[in-house]
């Protein structure tokens, strides 16, 4: 198990995210290709030839930001950094273990290998969901105690899998809002009308065959709960709503958790107040199963503009007992502001203070929604300025003094990895 935990792959093979070394790879690109997507961004010229590669930044940017701008993943730096400190103080791998248990809780891993490989198909009626909950496992396998949510999807009545409803889950729910909107975006672009249509089908097609496919439900997860409980017949309301609650979720400090209105359980069967009140510390997970279902029993209308579907955040907030985003974004940014790591003068404390500043600063600029009502193209600007980008294609004519090969990112990368392969060593080795 201890293996599978470090990485959030990109499903397409073209890009990865690093939590150790908060780096976006991009397996299949330049820079160069890189500052042409920049350039077409800058221009607002969207180009329909570059939208994989656009798409594929767009993609880990959200990975990125949901690092450094939410509260949940400014939490995860610290233990990153602690461990970091800890590795090079060769002390016992205390936080270290403190890590990789968190990232082992954040995923569920040791529930998601039952699920069956290779079933597509983009008829919702096909498939169906039965919901209980299940415990968490350790690193090593043990199981901790800790309650979670986990759908039994069957597929023609057969069951498929049990599907995990973890942070991972959120995490993509928003990559996937963020590439399925620039995608839209970019298509209605088009000066073609014919090309439009012909793409916004092609876009259709593309991503329900990503919700309709088990070998995804463990990604796609929130968007079959917002989907089926709003009956939504269109993708993009679903992901928006979906990155709308999973992003309040992982930026909800810990105090509000009692004062978060507890749903009717109509939905979720009392499971989300279940969740809700044996959390002891930040659950994202269970704050997004309580504010999807106290607004569906809310029987609000959510989308108020059909132009562009804008969603009002504070209404949800109050639909949900809880105060207006802007309240609640000081309320975070003084949270992020108090956290710090163990070791302020460690071999790791510049670089940990960089990245706590960086994630400060977007959430003052794109706020707890995380930019949800802004086009996404702002995740490409994002990443521009990240100085926390590699590229492992490297086209002829990059192949000079200076090049990707040589940054500080393209070392971090490698450095934090060989680092994070030792920890993993030292854990295995420290187990009775």
């Amino acid at each position: 198990m201890l293996d599978k935990l470090g990485a959030f792959p990109n499903l397409s093979a073209n890009g990865s995210y690093a939590f150790i070394s908060q780096i976006m790879n991009f397996n299949n690109m330049s820079k160069r290709q890189f500052d042409d997507v920049v350039q077409q961004m800058e221009n607002r010229d969207f180009d329909i030839a570059t939208m994989n590669s656009a798409s594929t930044i767009v993609h880990e940017a959200s990975h990125y930001f949901d690092n450094l701008a939410t509260l949940t993943g400014q939490v995860m730096l610290t233990k990153v950094y602690n461990a970091l400190n800890e590795l090079e103080n060769r002390a016992e791998p205390n936080e270290m273990i403190a890590l990789f248990n968190m990232l082992a809780s954040w995923s569920h891993k040791h529930y998601t290998a039952s699920i069956v490989q290779g079933i597509h198909d983009p008829e919702p009626k096909n498939w169906s969901y039965d919901l209980n909950v299940g415990f968490g496992a350790d690193l090593f396998g043990e199981l901790n105690g800790e309650m979670f949510l986990f759908a039994i999807f069957k597929y023609y009545g057969e069951f498929i899998g049990n599907v995990p409803f973890s942070i991972e889950a959120l995490w993509e729910t928003n990559a996937m809002w963020a590439e399925i909107t620039y995608h839209i975006y970019a298509a209605y672009a088009l000066d073609n009308e014919v090309t439009t249509i012909i793409e916004s089908n092609r876009l259709d097609k593309l991503y329900r065959d990503y919700i309709y496919n088990s070998e995804t439900l463990v990604y796609s997860i929130a968007a079959h709960f917002t989907s089926s409980f709003f009956d939504y017949g269109d993708i993009y309301r679903s992901f928006k709503l979906s990155k709308a609650l999973s992003s309040i979720s992982l930026n909800l400090p810990y105090r509000f958790y009692s004062q978060l209105k507890r749903p009717q359980g109509s939905l979720f069967r009392g499971y989300a107040n279940q969740l809700l009140d044996a959390s002891r510390d930040l659950n994202p997970c269970a704050v997004f199963l309580a504010l999807l279902e106290n607004v569906v029993e809310s029987g609000a209308n959510l989308f108020h503009n059909e132009e562009n579907y804008s969603l009002d955040i504070d209404q949800i907030l109050a639909i949900n007992g809880l105060p207006d985003k802007e309240s609640l974004k000081n309320e975070v940014l003084s949270d992020m502001h108090q956290l710090n790591i163990d070791s302020a003068n460690g071999l790791f404390a510049e670089v940990y203070a960089v990245q706590k500043n960086n994630g400060i600063h977007l959430l003052d600029v794109y706020g707890i929604e995380g930019g949800l009502n802004v086009h996404p193209a702002c995740f490409i600007d994002i990443a521009n300025k990240s100085q926390s980008v590699v590229f492992q294609r490297i086209r002829d004519d990059e192949i000079e003094a200076g090049s990707e090969e040589e940054s500080e990112a393209f070392t971090r990368y490698h450095d934090y990895g060989n680092r994070e392969r030792l920890m993993r060593q030292i854990i295995a080795g420290s187990r009775p």
